[in-house]
């Protein structure tokens, strides 16, 4: 893989319909580089979503991380037995 982490290797809008209540806004997925445990780059994927209203706030806009389904760590994630 080439690149540094963070690059950024793909990218096209996307829609977030299962997010509740949610304002209007512009959302892409986007496919990264990155680095394992190990140190070795690989490539991860992720949702940014920034809203259309201007931030009226103190400061710099809020950054909020939302993981509402399942997410990984690895090819060793393993789901718990039930």
């Amino acid at each position: 893989m080439t690149g540094n982490p963070g690059d950024i290797l793909a990218c096209r809008p996307t829609t977030l319909p299962y997010v509740p209540n949610a304002p209007k806004l512009h959302a892409w997925k986007v496919q990264y580089v990155t680095e394992d445990a190990k140190g070795a780059k690989v490539a991860a994927s992720g949702t940014v979503a920034v809203p259309d209203a201007a931030w009226t706030g103190g400061g710099a806009r809020p950054t909020v991380n939302y993981t509402p389904f399942t997410h990984g760590s690895g090819p060793s994630a393993r789901c718990p037995s039930r």
